[in-house]
């Protein structure tokens, strides 16, 4: 279990801890008559350490996190379902004032 910050809300966190941004990218609706709205996008999930250390800590977090996520899970939620709809994937890290940052993108479609 860790700590997350989610996007919009404050959070003073101790380190290591997870940093949650949704990324809307678009919205369709296949039927002429509309109520078929499929959402796509991708969460970044932010893993962050402190930094001036070895990133081994990160990166177990970042492979805790894409393990969670595999392609074609499907999540149910309030009016629907989330699917993911590749593999998660870390991205390159980065130093952002004291601390390391590891972010890695969970792509989905919620329909």
């Amino acid at each position: 279990s860790r700590d997350i910050a989610w996007e919009n809300r404050d959070a003073d966190l101790a380190l290591p801890y997870l940093a949650c941004q949704m990324v809307r990218v678009g919205k369709t609706d296949p039927a002429l008559a509309g109520g078929a709205a499929v959402h796509r996008g991708y969460v970044i999930v932010t893993v962050v350490t402190q930094q001036g250390k070895f990133t081994t800590e990160a990166t177990d977090i970042s492979a805790e996190v894409e393990a969670l996520f595999t392609k074609g899970l499907r999540l149910s939620i309030t009016g629907g379902t989330v699917v993911i709809t590749k593999p998660a994937e870390t991205l390159t890290g980065y130093q952002d004032k004291s601390d390391y940052r590891l972010p890695v993108r969970i792509d989905y479609r919620a329909e």
